[in-house]
């Protein structure tokens, strides 16, 4: 089985550094701080801003480049591993399972960052958005990543792949190339973004399913 997981939310609870890092940029460039910041953990930011900010594309794309010096400086290694996720990751590649990264923050920073968590061994290869923001839909990401490997769900093998991912872009990504969803409900989403898909509650359930 070819398993795709997110990153936030998913494997590491990203959010002390995202969230104390945006803060930093709004307040610093007069923007208000908008209440329900876990809303940013998930979707693109540049989009993200625009809509829960309230903020034109110029002001958000400047307010993004500020974010990601934050970021980068002192943000980055703020996060944790989920209970129980090196253990199944172990698990699952001890299986025979390929495993694989598909997250919409930028590739650079989820390779540092599951380096420095020390699971990184454990994907074969880890795909991420670009700074251009180009890249950065969770649809795109998953091109890219079927476009490194040489192969897809489009070569009619949608049965053999699944995504793993804790809010509605991952399901919607995810059904763009037809296939099926896991929804863990251990980050910043919940059941209902996950209507017609799995979802389970801690790594060890996710870890029974293959």
């Amino acid at each position: 089985m070819h398993i795709i997981f997110d990153f936030d939310g998913t494997i590491a609870d990203t959010s002390p550094g995202i969230i104390s890092c945006l803060k930093e940029t709004f307040i610093e460039m007069g923007i208000g701080v908008p209440e329900n910041m876990g809303r940013f953990i998930g979707p693109p930011l540049l989009p993200a801003m625009m809509e829960f900010c309230g903020i034109d594309k110029e002001t958000a794309e400047q307010a993004l480049i500020n974010y990601r010096v934050h970021y980068k400086d002192h943000g980055m290694y703020d996060a944790y591993l989920y209970d129980g996720i090196r253990e199944m990751l172990a698990a699952l590649c001890e299986k025979g399972h390929k495993l694989y990264i598909g997250t919409s923050k930028p590739e650079s920073f989820a390779r540092a960052m599951l380096e420095a968590l020390g699971v990184a061994e454990y994907f074969t290869e880890i795909c991420g958005a670009v700074m251009d923001t180009k890249r950065n839909r969770k649809a795109d990401v998953l091109a890219e990543l079927f476009r490194r490997l040489g192969t897809s769900p489009a070569d009619g093998n949608a049965d053999d792949w699944r995504m793993i991912g804790d809010r509605v872009y991952d399901a919607e990504g995810a059904a763009e190339f037809g296939i099926s969803c896991i929804g863990v409900l251990w980050g910043f989403g919940c059941a209902e973004e996950f209507a017609g898909c799995t979802v389970v509650e801690t790594a060890a359930a996710l870890t029974e399913l293959f």
